[in-house]
């Protein structure tokens, strides 16, 4: 049972190439028994430890969040061909207890990180997306490769032209930015740090520039 619920996820399997496995090693086990035996394990022992999760993640002053849109099928009252969105929540690379979590939600509204924040007052680091503005109580950090995204898309096909100027000086500029973050690790939490984080200050002036 410890197989099913860990490898298959991890490798990215569907339940079906997972039952033919099964077949071919002369066991018969069906996808329906697959699934029915992760469900009653969670109902039964690993709901508890989800709701621990959660808790621990509330209790953290940075988060990691991002939803990334994903198809079920057969689910009661809902086309197959109806959008569904897995939603991750986690902690940082520095957190003394990393926690990530995955919330199944059948949609992309706001108000799916808003239930699952209440409480929360730290800062949550995100994309774009509006729906985040519905969580109140929280800093927001948007994320830089989303905003870099923006700016490479404002490039006109002539990277030469005069139209270019700006969002080819923002993205070197990021760029520039992920460089010094890259050595990150290697300084010290204090000073050293400190130290990168004026470096950064120094490449946002612009984008305060009139």
């Amino acid at each position: 049972m410890s197989l099913i619920i860990t490898v298959r996820p991890l490798n990215a399997e569907s339940a079906v190439k997972k039952e033919k496995e099964w077949e071919n090693l002369g066991v018969a086990l069906s996808r329906a028994t697959m699934s029915n035996w992760i469900l009653t394990s969670y109902r039964g022992w690993l709901s508890p430890v989800v709701g621990l999760l959660h808790k621990k993640l509330l209790k953290q002053q940075y988060l990691h969040i991002d939803e990334t849109p994903g198809q079920v099928m057969n689910e009661p009252d809902r086309k197959n061909t109806a959008g569904s969105y897995m939603w991750v929540y986690c902690s940082i690379k520095d957190s003394g207890q990393p926690v990530r979590q995955f919330v199944y939600q059948p949609g992309r509204s706001g108000t799916y990180p808003q239930e699952y924040l209440k409480g929360y007052h730290g800062f949550i680091h995100t994309d774009a997306y509006k729906g985040y503005e519905k969580v109140s109580g929280i800093t927001r950090c948007i994320c830089l490769t989303h905003l870099r995204r923006y700016f490479v898309e404002a490039l006109p096909k002539d990277v030469d032209s005069p139209e270019a100027t700006i969002p080819a000086q923002a993205v070197r500029y990021i760029n520039q930015l992920f460089e010094i973050e890259k050595n990150w690790r290697f300084y010290p939490l204090q000073g050293g740090r400190n130290s990168v984080w004026y470096r950064k200050s120094l490449y946002w002036m612009p984008f305060g520039r009139g």
